[in-house]
């Protein structure tokens, strides 16, 4: 899943669960459960660092980024744990540009990418519907 879907999760889990500790574990496992789901990959462009996966990373994060501090504003009651839920919900990628940058293979890696055995190029279009659905929800949310 994108960061953005991630981020739009955790901000979801933490505006609906009324323990702030568990909507702070939820966040942190629906990483895990995001990336079992069919998402975008299974392309061999996308399976290795290039120019066009470096675009993608770094506008999904710049737009995740921006799509947290927005959270942040928007839901004053909550904007720590909203902001805080996000941010676990992402976490678990961010090793991942280690793994580019330095090549370093470990376990967690070969975890989490055997999680993610149903990335497919039409994961795309579940994604999409997927991170609309989201923005809706914390729409009427909002009101």
């Amino acid at each position: 899943m994108t960061g953005l879907n991630h981020a739009l999760t955790g901000t979801t889990i933490a505006l609906t669960v009324r323990s702030p500790l568990l909507a702070l574990l939820m966040a942190t496992i629906s990483h895990f459960a995001l990336d079992a789901l069919p998402h975008f990959g299974g392309v061999t462009w996308f399976g290795s660092w290039n120019k066009r996966t470096a675009i993608i990373a770094i506008a999904d994060g710049v737009i995740t980024l921006l799509t947290m501090i927005l959270s942040f504003f928007l839901f004053v009651e909550a904007r720590w744990l909203t902001l805080s839920c996000a941010l676990l919900a992402t976490m678990p990628d961010w090793p991942w540009l280690i793994n580019y940058l330095f090549k370093k293979e470990h376990w967690y890696f070969r975890w989490h990418q055997a999680i993610q055995r149903y990335e497919r190029p039409w994961g795309a279009i579940v994604e999409v519907i997927f991170g609309v659905s989201l923005v809706f929800t914390l729409a009427i949310m909002h009101n």
